[in-house]
């Protein structure tokens, strides 16, 4: 009996300096609370449209994407109709309809987005089967806004491209359980860089990574098309720059008001002091980053710097004050 009452009275003791010990403790050792403020994080370069988290999706207008001739027969994967639907929708039955949010959210361990066709009852469900942390991008699907967009922008006038080369699509090469015809069908052409196009038409493309498809004419008639985004709405990874408006064109004349000296430059893909960040993303392409301070600076990463606890190697620089550069670092 002694014995437990010994075990009982150390045991309700040593409960009670475990739930005395933190009043206990010296806080002269202590620090309680933040210390500092954080520098603002490095900037991601941009898009030319605000890209909206998920869960700002509802009510904005999507448009289901064409799709190529040779796949249209499998109907829209994974795109259900109502409740308890097949598996796919035909092609026919939604291709390029335009409908309106309802929901998007994680359901089931997977980001499910649930819209209506504008102008009737018809509800759809479709889900991203990507990781939850991952850039989210649901096929067959693009925000009508940015279309508009870049038909108010861009229809009818001039770009400069800064790619070499405009695609083709044949669609008589374009057929349906044929191998090879996804690739047999398209095609491209060589273009001068920064010679001027038309934009003759803007249209839905087949990719959601890519939805905006920009059809030109080169001077001497030639058409051909090239495929971008100009926000990372329903876009997937945001790394990977290829597609950007700003990566493949300029909506204005580069070498206009330009120096010979630096019209050498741009043609031989150098930059000097004076450049403009535009002439800049001619010759590099758009930085890795953007490091924000009393001069902005653009780094174009190869391997090892360290930016907070990320680790990279920038082997090109350009620092910018007043819009123009004033130092570079290249290799």
């Amino acid at each position: 009996m002694f014995r437990f009452r010994l075990f009982a009275c150390l045991s309700a003791g040593a409960i009670l300096l475990a739930c005395l010990s933190p009043l206990q403790a010296d806080h002269s050792y202590v620090q309680d609370g933040s210390i500092g403020k954080a520098p603002d994080p490095p900037k991601l370069p941009g898009l030319l449209l605000e890209t909206l988290p998920p869960d700002k999706w509802v009510g904005q207008k999507i448009i289901i994407l064409p799709e190529q001739v040779a796949l249209q027969h499998f109907g829209y994967v994974g795109m259900v109709r109502g409740r308890r639907g097949n598996y796919s929708t035909p092609y026919k039955d939604i291709a390029g309809k335009i409908a309106t949010i309802t929901s998007c959210r994680v359901e089931n361990g997977l980001e499910t987005m649930r819209f209506t066709v504008d102008g009737t009852k018809d509800s759809y469900v479709t889900k991203f089967y990507g990781h939850l942390t991952d850039p989210i991008k649901f096929d067959n699907i693009a925000f009508v806004s940015d279309l508009d967009f870049a038909r108010a922008q861009w229809e009818g006038k001039s770009l400069w491209p800064t790619v070499s080369k405009l695609q083709t699509y044949d669609q008589s090469k374009d057929l349906p359980n044929v191998n090879g015809a996804l690739w047999n069908s398209l095609s491209d052409f060589e273009i001068e860089k920064l010679k001027p196009l038309t934009v003759d038409k803007v249209t839905a493309s087949w990719y959601p990574d890519r939805p905006i498809r920009l059809i030109l004419k080169t001077a001497d008639g030639k058409e051909g098309f090239a495929d971008v985004r100009v926000s990372y709405n329903n876009t997937g990874s945001t790394s990977d720059t290829r597609y950007d408006f700003d990566t493949q064109f300029l909506a204005t004349d580069p070498m206009a008001n330009c120096t010979d000296e630096m019209r050498e430059a741009i043609k031989a893909s150098k930059v000097i002091v004076g450049m403009t960040p535009e002439q800049v993303k001619i010759c590099w392409g758009k930085p890795s980053i953007i490091m924000a301070g009393k001069n902005e600076e653009w780094l174009y990463w190869a391997g090892l710097v360290h930016i907070g606890f990320d680790v990279h190697y920038a082997s090109r620089s350009a620092t910018f004050a007043d819009g123009k550069v004033i130092s570079v670092t290249d290799g």
